[in-house]
């Protein structure tokens, strides 16, 4: 068997487990799935242009947009992320920079389409809500077929979705082995170096992944049911403002509060 056949044929069994976990509602199977499979996507691309490249040709495959770089590296992670996460994110795992200006534009791109057609695409990069107001959260992007649960943040987010990603991050190197790129040892580090006793001399992934770990179980309940309650207030938003946002009014002399009309 070649080594592509070897991947198809993994991707294959993947997205029939992908499959399975969704339409049984195990949301946290599925992610772990779609990660894999994401994984073993980039390997069979790298493949195909190895095999390419021995039959002479030269062409690589051509570039994903920034919109499918997004979402390749939000599906990955599977929290909201920051332009800069999302840019560290995609270079230690694809080996591409991702283009700054081409990120900080996406989400008036993408309003801007849902304005002309709306719901005219199966999903849109969308900007995470705050749980408080249902604004959108400035930097922070989210994907429009999540949870609602999951597109709000919370007091408790930012450091629930730090850990998360710290826990996919360790997940990446301990697959790479011993053969770990620089980029994602890197990024790593930058994830991990606020858990207790990390040491950059001697990061073991293993650990920070298993002290990541223990703070999420610890916090994630409170963020989760923080998480639900705003959930429960964007389930009534309908069109634009479900996607994008509520807009903030001012009343009552500055004080600002999230306008809910659809």
């Amino acid at each position: 068997m070649t080594e592509v056949s070897g991947l198809l044929e993994q991707i294959t069994t993947a997205q029939a487990a992908a499959q399975t976990a969704l339409e049984s509602g195990d949301v946290d199977a599925w992610m772990e799935v779609t990660r894999r499979l994401r994984r073993l996507e980039r390997e069979r691309d790298r493949a195909w242009e190895r095999a390419a490249a021995k039959t002479g040709a030269v062409a690589p495959l051509p570039p994903r947009s920034s919109r499918d770089q997004a979402r390749a590296v939000l599906t990955e992670l599977g929290v909201p992320a920051s332009l800069n996460q999302i840019g560290a994110w995609h270079y230690a795992q694809y080996g591409e920079e991702v283009p700054y200006k081409a990120l900080s534009s996406l989400r008036h791109d993408e309003r801007s389409s849902y304005r002309r057609t709306p719901g005219g695409r199966p999903w849109y990069v969308v900007p995470a809500l705050a749980a408080d107001t249902l604004a959108p959260v400035r930097g922070l992007l989210a994907l429009s077929d999540w949870p609602p649960t999951d597109r709000v943040v919370g007091p408790l987010t930012h450091r629930t979705a730090h850990l998360r990603i710290t826990i996919v991050a360790a997940d990446a190197v301990l697959a790479h082995g011993q053969e770990v790129p620089v980029a994602l040892d890197r990024l790593l580090w930058r994830f991990a170096a606020s858990l207790p006793g990390a040491h950059r001399d001697h990061l073991d992934p293993q650990t920070a992944r298993d002290s990541a770990q223990a703070e999420l179980e610890q916090i994630e309940p409170t963020d989760r049911k923080e998480r639900e309650q705003a959930a429960g207030r964007l389930d009534q938003l309908v069109g634009e403002q479900a996607l994008f946002g509520a807009q903030l009014k001012v009343i009552d002399g500055g004080k600002s509060r999230a306008g809910r009309r659809g």
